[in-house]
């Protein structure tokens, strides 16, 4: 995100109501949680695997870790048939895959610590809160507006392990 386009992110974040503010500080707190809870799990599975693989009697010679988000969007009242009508964003990707496999050694952005806050340092509450990795992709990788952000109903997330397995005849 450019400085340009962080002005005016920041522009429309103030005109936001206060109950809008306060849908999109919850959702950054609940994204925290998510990447507590993914890069724990991670974390224990990525430990056994790597134990696995460096194992000279065991036949798993790679795996992966994937996680997938997806954040169900809130439609207008008109347009609800069903939730699983409900329009989604979902983010996943390779790069995800090589982030999340080696975590237990090499780390990640889950739950890292570090603040992602690319308003840090600009006046209102934008500028104060410590917005974890997810809620900052949400806004600055995936472009996505405030008032889209402020549609997200819930979180849903998948961790799925692969495992590669190969034996020579």
């Amino acid at each position: 995100m450019n400085y340009d386009e962080m002005i005016k992110r920041r522009q429309d974040f103030q005109a936001l109501s206060i109950c809008q503010t306060e849908k999109i500080c919850a959702l950054n707190e609940k994204l925290k949680k998510f990447e507590e809870n993914i890069a724990r799990s991670a974390i224990e599975v990525d430990k056994i695997l790597r134990a696995q693989v460096e194992d000279p009697n065991d036949l798993l010679i790679d795996y992966d870790i994937i996680c997938e988000l997806s954040f169900p969007m809130q439609p207008q009242p008109k347009q609800i048939s069903s939730f699983r009508s409900w329009p989604c964003i979902s983010i996943t990707g390779s790069d995800w895959t090589e982030k999340l496999k080696g975590i237990s050694t090499t780390g990640s952005k889950l739950n890292d610590g570090i603040n992602y806050n690319s308003f840090l340092g600009h006046d209102g509450q934008i500028g104060e809160l410590e917005h974890c990795w997810l809620f900052h992709i949400l806004y600055a990788e995936f472009c996505m507006r405030w008032e889209n952000i402020c549609c997200i109903s819930a979180i849903w997330s998948d961790l799925e392990v692969v495992h590669h397995y190969c034996s020579e005849l």
